[in-house]
């Protein structure tokens, strides 16, 4: 207990640190990294919300007098704007909520405990776009290719706020559940991750949003990518309408059928591929908004090796089935009408080591546009405009698909998008987030959500919901940690609540009540060792669930991370890690911050010396 004792002494600021569990803080919105789509004043609404989970008193009280605040920092200017300290009203279960509109750009929104910062999110006002198609859309290539890594784009340097998520959704009918988990597309040691819900690698796509972001004085961008590789317009037009879509390349199998780990029935797979893009803007364009859906597809239908049965047969055909799926894609996501249309940005891409140069699907490509279903893209078969040499040779890896080393291919595509997309999409705002009221009646606890929507789940799985809770309103006397409700639309759009422990701890209550001897404990552990350290100490907590983001940084008093530790996803259990060397100037004071999935937990730390300081 001398750690205690020398850190009640240190009264730096005024939130008391408890012997044995640290206070916990779960911040839901705004995602880290992401990027809500600017409307047509160049602007957006940003909420922030989220719950204290753990307080300060006894079993996890609310003590009276706990505030929660937040400030927000403007990054994207030099230097950094630092907003004001603002209050945050709290819930008598720890939960807050508010929203705040903010002008195109990247910001860093803190939020405090008592004057101390337990959570921070980075969020950006700017572009975002779905990517639609077949495998020079998905991307291609990994770093342990037979002939070599497959090469991408050069992106030191690039601003962080150009982002994708790393989830990989392809060949399920889920709908997402991953929607937080979004990295930089400009760091290098990100490249071959998976660009989600369904994309490969970032591809061309950190250089397009570089070239947009610089064209609009530094805009975030963010792009999901819903292609699938291999796919022709007919298999995207048999899937929109759930209907079985054979498959050339795999013996005239459902497409995706025989899916690595995939389930042997080829009826779960009906709707592949259009299934991917269909959850994308049901989700993540109801969840950050979208500008416009990039399609680049036609290689599939240019291949002379293929039967007639699995293609397009004519520029007519092309046509009808690409607007049919374009069609279903806007009446899918409740965009059919101006201003909010969903744009379409449609590429001429024909060229393959299987067939030349294809002007019949690139007259279908080109009537899309003509009759006003889609915009014109890139067209990609073409090293300049749509003449002169094409880019059989000299720009593609196996005569397919584009690469790096092969005359700055990637660049070049993405290039040429960059011309296309100029200044065409409507920008369409991402939708609410719902905000939960709680209430308590003897042992029962209630979450309430706003009523009168199409479809209602609760839990902390969207495709795995609390059984029976399927209304607006959930009455528990149970321990339930990290509940949201998934709310579905008349339109078909999901809206997300921020996670709700509920009937866990004293905070989950009311800070008067007594907990219960029947109750669970549910405490997450935290520890860290020796405490003061000399130069490094050890840290041990627990995973409550599989595949949840871990980061555990060394942080100051004002947010700043003086070390990361750890970042990336972790599987269910107990982690011990050694910190490495702490560099603390003696009288500074230091904080462990760890943040599991939404959750973030703080434990103070003192290097040897400080303790009279």
């Amino acid at each position: 207990m001398k750690n205690l004792t020398i850190i009640s002494v240190i009264a730096l600021f005024c939130f008391r640190i408890e012997a044995v569990h640290s206070q916990y803080l779960s911040l839901s919105y705004p995602k880290h990294l992401s990027v809500l789509q600017r409307d047509g004043t160049n602007k957006a609404t940003v909420t922030i919300a989220g719950q204290l989970v753990w307080g300060t008193g006894a079993n996890g009280a609310i003590t009276p007098g706990t505030a929660i605040t937040y400030k927000i920092k403007t990054l994207h200017v030099s230097p950094n704007i630092q907003g004001p300290t603002i209050n945050l009203p709290m819930a008598a279960n720890g939960t807050f909520y508010t929203s705040t509109t903010l002008s195109k750009g990247w910001y860093l929104v803190e939020v405090m405990l008592n004057g101390a910062i337990y959570a921070s999110s980075k969020v950006g006002i700017g572009d975002v776009f779905i990517v639609a198609g077949q495998s020079n859309a998905q991307g291609i290539g990994t770093l342990n290719e037979p002939m070599g890594a497959w090469k991408l784009p050069i992106t030191a340097g690039f601003p962080e706020w150009i982002v994708g998520m790393n989830s990989d959704y392809n060949c399920t009918k889920n709908i997402p559940e991953t929607y937080d988990n979004m990295y930089s597309l400009s760091d290098v040691a990100n490249h071959y991750k998976k660009l989600g819900p369904t994309g490969n690698n970032v591809w061309c796509y950190g250089v397009l949003g570089k070239k947009i972001s610089d064209l609009n004085g530094g805009m975030p961008v963010a792009f999901f990518n819903a292609a699938s590789g291999g796919s022709s317009v007919s298999q995207w037009y048999l899937g929109a309408q759930g209907l079985a879509a054979p498959n050339f390349y795999n013996g005239g199998n459902q497409f995706c059928f025989g899916f690595p780990g995939g389930s042997q029935n080829p009826a779960d797979y009906y709707g592949q591929p259009y299934t991917p893009l269909r959850s994308a803007l049901n989700y993540y364009a109801s969840l950050y908004g979208v500008r416009a859906v990039l399609w680049h597809q036609g290689e599939t239908d240019s291949n002379i090796n293929i039967a007639p049965a699995y293609k397009a047969t004519s520029a007519q055909d092309y046509q009808n089935k690409l607007q049919f799926v374009i069609n279903k894609s806007r009446a899918d996501f409740g965009a059919t009408v101006n201003p909010n249309i969903l744009t379409w940005i449609v590429a001429k891409a024909t060229i393959s080591e299987f067939g030349p140069l294809n002007n019949t699907i690139r007259a279908g490509q080109g009537n899309v546009v003509g009759s006003g279903a889609g915009n014109a893209g890139p067209d990609s078969d073409y090293v300049t405009g749509s003449a002169g040499t094409t880019t059989v040779a000299g720009y593609r890896r196996d005569l397919t698909h584009f690469e790096e080393s092969k005359s700055n291919a990637l660049s070049w595509l993405a290039g040429k998008w960059f011309d296309a997309i100029g200044n065409l999409g409507n920008k369409i705002s991402a939708g609410f987030v719902p905000q939960l009221t709680y209430s308590s009646n003897g042992n029962k606890r209630t979450l309430t959500a706003p009523a009168g929507y199409a479809e209602y789940r609760w839990g902390s799985s969207i495709n795995n919901p609390i059984a029976g809770a399927n209304g607006n309103v959930f009455t528990t006397e149970s321990c339930w940690p990290d509940v949201k409700c998934f709310i579905r639309d008349s339109k078909g759009n999901w809206h997300v609540s921020a996670a709700t422990w509920i009937h866990c701890y004293a905070s989950n209550r009311i800070a008067a009540e007594e907990k219960g001897a029947d109750e669970p404990e549910f405490i997450p552990e935290f520890k860290t060792y020796p405490n003061p350290y000399q130069k490094e100490i050890t840290i041990e907590f627990y995973v409550r669930d599989d595949n949840s983001h871990v980061q555990l940084e060394i942080v100051d008093l004002s947010g700043g991370v003086i070390k990361t530790i750890v970042d990336n996803p972790h599987a269910k259990g107990k982690w011990t890690y050694q910190s490495g060397e702490i560099n603390s100037v003696t009288g500074k004071m230091l904080f462990c911050r760890l943040k599991v999935n939404d959750t973030y937990m703080l434990k103070r730390i003192l290097k040897a010396g400080n303790e009279t300081k």
